[in-house]
């Protein structure tokens, strides 16, 4: 294992997990945010030399500390560049957090992730890439938003109600309350048995503060209103619109 090492980072190749691997130490100006930018581009540079093409990368956080508002939008544009497949950070407190979140927020990319565990990171490197699904899950803040736009099968049931699980103890944990949940079933179509018994399961965990779901087909909504009724929890309902669900889902 060849470490680069840097004042306030390293940087290695993983073998094992097949990841470029980093670990940030210590706040960041500037100066240091535009060395790690180099660095990185450096090393992705004799990856590629290499034949590695596709770039998963994983960044400890647990001894980074703060950065100055010029490194962070420095940051911004290493991460929102297309030298990786995907970026998983892991580890710190609060700081590093909200940092990130920052981050996130301007590029938009669901390629990005931060997790409080490296093994919890490391599963979504590994993951099918979000751009082959066309179901989707993400969180924005205090809410699980889902788009169902393909049909699910037992697997994609499977990842849709795991991925989902895993979000809700990340929102509860970071914002110290229990989480919302806006599902866009607009374009579905097919649902397993398997697929409504785990959003049967899904409905009714008990981190969940509201549940809304809005549009679909006639056949869709039958079938949305069946696993509400079946879920047995006052805490989901069903709307026409985005519109009429998001103002639901704020007003509580």
């Amino acid at each position: 294992m060849n470490i680069q090492s840097y004042d306030n980072f390293k940087l290695w190749w993983d073998e094992k997990e097949g990841v470029m691997r980093g670990q940030i130490i210590g706040s960041q100006n500037e100066e240091d945010a535009k060395r790690m930018v180099n660095g990185v581009s450096e090393f992705v540079d004799s990856l590629n030399r290499k034949g590695i093409s596709d770039i998963y990368a994983l960044f400890d956080m647990n001894e980074a500390g703060s950065a100055s508002a010029k490194a962070r939008d420095i940051l911004k544009d290493l991460v929102k560049s297309r030298i990786y497949r995907k970026i998983a950070l892991y580890g710190g407190g609060v700081v590093q957090r909200v940092i990130a979140k920052y981050v996130f927020t301007i590029i938009e990319s669901e390629n990005v992730r931060y997790f409080a565990y490296e093994r919890e990171a490391l599963r979504w490197l590994k993951s099918k890439d979000p751009a082959l699904f066309k179901n989707k899950y993400w969180r924005e803040g205090d809410t699980l938003h889902y788009i169902i736009a393909d049909k699910v099968g037992f697997r994609e049931a499977d990842r849709l109600k795991d991925g989902g699980f895993q979000m809700i103890q990340e929102i509860v944990k970071d914002m110290h309350h229990k989480a919302k949940v806006l599902i866009d079933i607009e374009k579905a179509s097919t649902f397993s048995s398997k697929a409504k018994d785990n959003w049967i399961e899904f409905l009714r965990n008990k981190d969940i503060l509201k549940t809304a779901i809005f549009g679909g087909s006639f056949v869709v909504r039958t079938i949305a209103a069946f696993v509400i009724k079946a879920s047995a929890m006052a805490n989901i309902q069903q709307f026409s619109s985005r519109k009429e669900a998001l103002a639901w889902l704020k007003r509580g």
